[in-house]
Parts: C-alpha cells; structure tokens; sequence
C-alpha cells in the first residue's frame, strides 16, 4: 500500500497530545524543581551547587525548546500516522521532564541527553522506513525500504545531492554526546559541571543549526564540515579537561 505524507486524523489527534504533554512536562518540570529549590524558598543568593544546578536546569529548558522547534517543522513534513513514532515522541517528552526534575544530580543529565539523541536516531531513522521518498526522491513504489534506509546514511556521507541528511546528521551529533560523556564521566572524571554543560549546549546549538541550514536546497553541513565542528568540540573539551585536571 502507498503510504502519504498527508496526516490522518489520528495522526493530527497524536500531535495535539504531544502538544499538550510538552507543556505539562516544562510546567511540572521547571515548577516542582525551582519551587523546591532552597535558595528560592529562603530568598538568597545560590550556592555554587545550585547554579550548577541552575546551568542545568537551563540546558535541559535549551534542549526541549530547540526540540520542539525542529520537531513541528519534521511532522509537518512526516506525520505521526505510525504509532512506534508516536510512542517514541511520548517517551521522550517525559524523558525532557526526568532531564529538568533530575537537575540536582550532576551525574544524570548527560547520559539523559545521551538516551535522548539516541532516540532521536530511531526516529529518524523509522520515518525514513515510513517516508523514503522524502528522504531519497529516486525511491519508487515497490523498492526494497531497507535497501534505501542504508542508501540515505551512505548517500548523505558522500554529500549526494537530493538526499535529506537529517537521519546521518542525528546519529553524528548523537555519537558526539556520547563520546562527551565518556570524556567527562570516564576519561576526565573531575571535568567541571558548568564547562561540561556548556560544551553539551554547544552540541545542542550545532545540531540545530546542522538541521536547520539550507544550501542549494540540501540540508545541512558537508560530511567534512561536520566532521570538524563535532572534531573541534571533542579536541577542546579534552584540552580543557587535560589543562584543569587536578
């Protein structure tokens, strides 16, 4: 059967949920945890635990708006007429509500956004199996959908024009979160929580750039120019670590 990229009505009723739960998730999240917070509760200054606290809170509130933003651009253009999607996009909002309540425990919320990329990969990866001609315009009716899932991560490394480099984006950038987390949690265990989180932010900001940049209708950055923006993160978060080492 030829599956569209209109939305069903249940697909239409998935996305109002979502809608819904992203802001019960923000509204419990950020409320239970400021509310509960001691330097907001007596009115002073924070201690150093808490603005760590704070920078955390922050990233956590970064990586759920910049999500949302780029997620209503992706459904509009790939519809939630599956269910496993829409499971995935369930989870991960409360995943986004974990990440902000969680905030307290400096050692949560990196493998959190770890899990959270690595969800977005199956994601990514599910609508290509759903809607492969968005992904690549030469898939016709009828050809193998696991044959051109592989050729749009090999087509996307070789910059082949045409094909949407959404899917090989995801899965570089959720490489990199974890190679920062065994940086910080393994290699360089007295990493800083403030340094640590600025360099996931930077992760952040590059993904969505990544996703978001058009040129000459293909999105995205070359395969070199991603190498090196995630190479140089990873180079400086180990100069970093290296040259405040205790």
């Amino acid at each position: 059967m030829k599956v569209t990229n209109v939305a069903t009505d249940r697909a239409t009723d998935r996305l109002d949920l979502v809608r819904r739960l992203f802001a019960i998730a923000i509204s419990i999240g950020v409320g239970n945890t400021i509310v509960n917070a001691d330097w907001v509760r007596d009115g002073v200054w924070p201690s150093a635990k808490e603005v760590q606290q704070i920078s955390i809170i922050l990233l956590a509130l970064l990586a759920t708006v910049l999500s949302w933003d780029g997620y209503l651009s992706s459904v509009r253009k790939k519809p939630l007429n599956d269910w496993l999607r829409f499971a995935i996009d369930v989870l991960l909002v409360f995943i986004y509500m974990i990440l902000i309540i969680t905030s307290n425990k400096s050692w949560f919320w990196l493998p959190i956004i770890c899990l959270m990329y690595w969800l977005y990969v199956i994601w990514d990866a599910l609508s290509v199996w759903q809607f492969p001609a968005t992904f690549d315009p030469a898939f016709k009716e009828g050809n193998s959908r696991a044959i051109t899932l592989v050729q749009v991560y090999a087509f996307a490394v070789c910059n082949k024009a045409n094909i949407d480099r959404g899917p090989l984006i995801s899965f570089m950038w959720a490489c990199y979160f974890f190679v920062l987390w065994g940086i910080i949690w393994r290699i360089y265990p007295s990493f800083h929580v403030i340094p640590a989180v600025c360099f996931a932010a930077a992760g952040l900001g590059g993904y969505r750039i990544d996703k978001q940049l058009i040129r000459s209708n293909v999105r995205g950055f070359t395969i070199i120019e991603r190498i090196v923006a995630i190479g140089g993160l990873v180079v400086l978060a180990c100069l970093y670590a290296h040259l405040t080492k205790v």
